[in-house]
């Protein structure tokens, strides 16, 4: 929703140092109902007192200018002002920081990170900030005769590269502006999970090996979980390790008792005794919170749930899905199959055996033997 052109048309009334209504409007500001807010560079409050009025729970302004916090004070009493510089940061966790001076800051890259460490999970850092043109990183503009360092797009991108941001556009020029500003949003960089939940022979792992590398990805198969837990090659969950090591089917092949495990019929043991939660940990367990591809599968009435656990433990949850002809046969059926395979050599051999010829026979006793078959 747009401001009334009235409003925008008599901006002056509402510009303070250098926050107005209009350019708050272009920070695009998330719904602030709720939230912690901190406001660096705060001028006279205008932003801080919008916050309050917004529902925020907590509104922090900081400015280094005492007349200015004075006049903030007195404007909106419900918010708290502090004096002080830019680089004295509050020792407090907020939902949002905004920022319109990270040119007058000292050591960027190192003020962008403490700002981060200050954010709630899902935080958000909203930049307003003025970009340089060129190819170097940083390029060095005055104002008002003071050279202060501003960053071009690769600079900005830089100091922006272990996080979530994403450019929202176009900021206000303001009268004593070198370069046009623009308006950021930054978020904490949350690891991605590439989900792969479809059932066995849906082309799962053929999936995971060409669209993720093992080198840039860590893969993390079910299966091969299930298959060490049960050999006693990984350890998991007590409760996870009986169901899994519990249920298998012996059958006798070429003369040995094998063991076969249906690991799509233990997830669903799994799930049934109520210990999806303890699987989805016990996949994490693996490598960390680190991007990742889980390829195991999971039944569709249980997606949402997998995907909510994976979310609330601070990933990306990506579910990922396909259409792919079934190639695998069921495992009872292919078991049955070899058997009956296996019934079919042995009834052969003895049939080939009844019917070979006599051996060790004298050459008289053989022609007496065949003149009386022809009698």
């Amino acid at each position: 929703m747009s401001l009334d052109p009235e409003l925008v048309a008599s901006d002056s009334d509402f510009v303070h140092s250098g926050i107005s209504l209009p350019r708050m409007e272009l920070l695009h500001l998330p719904d602030l109902k709720g939230l912690r807010v901190l406001h660096l560079m705060c001028g006279d409050g205008l932003l801080c007192g919008f916050a309050h009025f917004s529902g925020a729970a907590r509104v922090l302004g900081t400015d280094p200018s005492s007349e200015l916090i004075a006049k903030a004070r007195a404007s909106y009493p419900a918010c708290d002002f502090q004096q002080q510089g830019l680089q004295q940061l509050p020792d407090e966790t907020f939902d949002l920081i905004v920022l319109s001076s990270l040119h007058h800051t000292m050591g960027k890259k190192r003020y962008i990170q403490q700002l981060m460490e200050r954010l709630s999970p899902e935080g958000m850092l909203l930049l307003e900030q003025g970009i340089a043109t060129g190819r170097q990183l940083w390029v060095d503009l005055s104002i008002g005769g003071e050279v202060y360092r501003f960053p071009s797009q690769k600079g900005l991108e830089a100091i922006l590269a272990p996080y979530a941001w994403k450019l929202k556009g176009k900021g206000l020029i303001l009268p004593d502006d070198p370069v046009r500003r623009f308006v950021v949003h930054v978020q904490p960089m949350k690891p991605y999970a590439f989900l792969l939940l479809q059932a066995s022979g849906s082309g799962k792992s053929t999936l995971a090996r060409k669209a993720f590398p093992a080198k840039k990805l860590a893969v993390i198969s079910g299966d091969m979980l299930f298959s060490k837990v049960a050999r006693g090659r990984l350890e998991a969950p007590a409760k996870l390790a009986a169901i899994i090591g519990a249920h298998y089917q012996e059958y006798v092949f070429a003369g040995q008792v094998k063991r076969q495990y249906d690991w799509a019929d233990v997830t669903l043991r799994i799930i049934q005794a109520g210990l999806l939660t303890e699987l989805v940990d016990f996949w994490l367990a693996q490598h960390g919170k680190i991007d990742c591809v889980i390829d195991s599968f999971i039944p569709a009435d249980h997606h949402q749930t997998v995907r909510e656990l994976l979310q609330q433990r601070g990933f990306v949850a990506v579910l990922l899905d396909w259409q792919m002809e079934q190639t695998q046969v069921n495992l009872a059926a292919g078991r049955e199959q070899l058997q009956q395979f296996q019934q079919a050599q042995r009834q052969a051999a003895k049939d080939r055996v009844s019917i070979r010829p006599a051996t060790g026979l004298k050459p008289l006793q053989r022609l007496l033997q065949r003149l009386k078959l022809k009698s």
